[in-house]
């Protein structure tokens, strides 16, 4: 019953424009009301990024207090108009926003639910974007609860949880809506494999439950996944893969690989499928015109360990 009830309360936002939480989570949005869509289908430039979290043996070139500036120019350069983040450490949150004013923000604190530990999120163009939901489920056999993995889908406690947040969001000018994910899948711990499939799963059950109005949906993640992987066929079921799509279009630019490593010899280093493990995946009435893996570098290094992967979508 408390479910039907959730659902209930977000199929009337959706309809009416107003902020609900998700289930087991708060919401939180800028509000204004529901214009009427456009017959014209929007460009959209969306992009996903792991900013890699505050480690005390970064120095140099690596510590945060080098990059962060560097993290905001590439994504202001790039344009991009949503972003989905990881591996944003609470030391990490104040510096972000401040480095990205013109940006609205739903970050979700994976040790809470709110704002305490790592946080994954969904951030946008404010000028361009308005949040009319929010929340945030784990990945966990109990979603709707502060929760890890264990013992629902592995034998050995992570000793972490890991969580998905989500935003619906209107374009202000249109009204078009589209829904969001942002999530970080588990890596390094034992059955994960088996931990990620779970988690593929869940996300995919969830983009129809909490999307019964069957808006266009885009997941973007770091998966920590080969595109060979369980999880990513299992995603590949109902998503679609916007590397796979750009690529069948003749639109796809750069290198395959996203995760840098903080390695710059040689120089295709990252044109590799088995550093793939940053995905765009998408659903609905969408096209791609563009995807690309940013390798920019500021100052003679890359920004993070991994590069942000952004589509150019058409809703």
């Amino acid at each position: 019953m408390k479910r039907f009830i959730a659902i209930s309360c977000l199929m009337l936002a959706l309809s009416c424009g107003k902020n609900v939480p998700s289930d087991g989570g708060t919401a939180q949005g800028e509000g204004g009301g529901s214009t009427p869509p456009s017959e014209d289908r929007i460009d959209v430039r969306i992009a996903t990024y792991n900013i890699r979290c505050l480690q005390s043996t970064d120095t140099g070139y690596k510590s945060w207090e080098f990059r962060k500036g560097n993290v905001a120019k590439l994504v202001k350069n790039l344009g991009f108009e949503i972003v989905g983040f990881q591996e944003v450490s609470e030391g990490m949150v104040a510096d972000l926003k401040n480095g990205l004013p013109e940006y609205g923000f739903h970050l979700v604190g994976r040790n809470d639910g709110v704002s305490k530990g790592e946080s994954v999120g969904v951030a946008w163009k404010s000028a361009r974007f308005t949040s009319v939901a929010t929340g945030r489920f784990f990945l966990s056999g109990t979603p709707d609860e502060v929760s890890s993995p264990y013992p629902a889908w592995t034998s050995t406690d992570p000793g972490r949880n890991r969580v998905v947040a989500w935003a619906v969001l209107e374009d202000r000018a249109s009204g078009r809506r589209l829904l969001v994910f942002a999530t970080h899948f588990e890596v390094g711990k034992t059955d994960e494999v088996t931990i990620r499939l779970r988690s593929a799963e869940l996300v995919a059950s969830r983009a129809v439950s909490l999307n019964p109005d069957g808006l266009p949906f885009v997941l973007l993640g770091d998966l920590n996944a080969k595109p060979t992987e369980s999880s990513q066929a299992e995603l590949r079921k109902t998503l679609t893969d916007a590397y796979s799509a750009a690529e069948a279009a003749g639109v796809r630019e750069g290198f395959k690989g996203s995760f840098n490593g903080h390695n710059y010899e040689p120089e295709n280093y990252l044109d590799n499928q088995g550093l793939r493990i940053d995905y765009i995946y998408y659903k609905g009435n969408i096209d791609i015109s563009r995807y690309k893996v940013a390798d920019d570098k500021y100052d003679g290094y890359y920004p993070s360990d991994h590069c942000p992967v952004f589509a150019d979508l058409k809703l």
